[in-house]
């Protein structure tokens, strides 16, 4: 669990540390120094807000890797795929906010009307490349960590499985 939410802290920071260089107003709800993001209080902000996916995350890839009977899952062989969830996450995150820039530069969507009145009309676009970027970040969070539980327990079952010498079959320890 901890990998989780360590993981998640430090892609919460970078992001957030990416995006708010590119629209600091989605990030503060208003026009502000791009000092007051990049400040220590703004990390520790940056990661309290990434803190709670990473134990939602964490919680069922811990009890995937670790709990029940069979070969267990050690930290060090979930470093890799969380990295590539990670890495996989921050690609369409970037691609979506280049997709929701482009989409509100061509005029085919529009910031909702209540950040229009907060934010400059010349950094609409900005906006919703951020906005774009950041749900693509939770979505891609939320999917991928399913499909890493799924692949932890499927790992684990495959762990548990020892080829039969005699029968030239599988069978389960224990089950003889």
């Amino acid at each position: 669990m901890g990998l989780a939410v360590a993981a998640t802290v430090v892609y919460g920071i970078a992001h957030d540390g990416i995006t708010a260089r590119v629209c600091l107003e989605h990030l503060t709800g208003a026009p502000a120094p791009l000092e007051d993001a990049t400040s220590a209080f703004g990390r520790l902000w940056e990661a309290a807000g990434t803190l709670w996916i990473g134990l939602v995350l964490g919680l069922p890839l811990a009890g995937a890797a670790r709990l029940g009977a069979g070969p267990r899952l050690g930290v060090s062989e979930l470093v890799r795929p969380v990295g590539v969830l990670l890495g996989l996450t921050g690609s369409i995150a970037f691609a979506m906010g280049l997709a929701g820039y482009w989409l509100s530069v061509s005029g085919r969507i529009e910031v909702p009307a209540e950040v229009a009145a907060r934010v400059l009309p010349g950094r609409h676009a900005l906006w919703m490349g951020d906005w774009w970027a950041h749900n693509a970040s939770y979505l891609g969070g939320v999917l991928g960590g399913g499909l890493l539980v799924a692949w932890t327990l499927r790992t684990r079952r495959a762990r548990g499985r020892v080829p039969d010498a005699t029968a030239g079959s599988i069978t389960v320890p224990g089950d003889r």
